[in-house]
């Protein structure tokens, strides 16, 4: 939910905004170097951008990202691991910090721009809300996660996100967070329609991934139901 401030995000206490004079630093750098790969489309990478399929693949490789079981779409892929950022208290009261087990998510962005191809983003929204249904039903049975506090990821459309049950942050503007910004703004532009769109009218480079977020909890309340045959 694919490395922004949107009127209807929400958001959790604490966040942090980048200045307006460093966000229009940034989206003035960015377009720049984003000209050299200006004929990458849905699905077709040009110039430097034909390297970020192949890094991508060998992250998700080294990282250990897998798809869920029992999956309707295999549109969402997810890795645990020990959370290291800054602590954070979830709506329901669900506290995460350093050290909590998370579930990260990651897009599985070849079915991504396969399903784009036919359908709407707001369809690709859909399907990721069924495949959470069945991370939902699955997780309960899996002993070894009992730990697990919460889900967690990192989006440049974050907008979409609250729509499914997460809340919002933004993250302080640090260099991972432009490196983050660098190779998430190149997978837009490879995996959406309006990729190339966004970024030359400069809705996209101007902006950082935020911190998507969902308790255990919330997930099992929102999601956790059987779905009707």
């Amino acid at each position: 939910m694919s490395r922004k401030s949107p009127p209807d995000s929400t958001r959790a206490d604490g966040a942090n905004s980048a200045t307006g004079a460093t966000r229009a630093t940034g989206a003035t750098g960015a377009r720049g170097i984003w000209r050299f790969a200006a004929r990458s489309r849905l699905g077709v990478a040009r110039g430097f951008l034909r390297f970020w399929p192949l890094y991508e693949r060998v992250t998700l490789w080294l990282w250990h990202v897998r798809g869920i079981p029992g999956a309707p779409y295999d549109i969402v892929h997810v890795r645990v691991l020990r959370y290291h950022g800054r602590p954070i208290t979830l709506p329901d009261g669900t506290a995460a910090g350093p050290g909590d087990r998370v579930i990260e998510i990651h897009l599985n962005n070849p079915v991504v721009v396969a399903t784009m191809r036919e359908h709407s983003f707001w369809d690709v929204v859909q399907r990721v809300g069924a495949d959470l249904g069945a991370l939902a039903r699955w997780l309960p049975d899996q002993r070894e996660l009992d730990d697990v506090v919460a889900l967690y990821g990192l989006s440049m459309l974050s907008h979409a996100a609250p729509r499914l049950g997460f809340t919002v942050r933004d993250r302080p503007v640090t260099i991972v967070a432009r490196l983050d910004r660098f190779f998430l703004t190149g997978l837009l532009m490879l995996y959406a329609h309006d990729g190339g769109d966004r970024l030359r009218h400069g809705s996209t480079a101007s902006h950082f991934p935020q911190e998507i977020w969902m308790s255990r909890q919330a997930l099992s309340q929102r999601y956790g139901q059987t779905p009707s045959s």
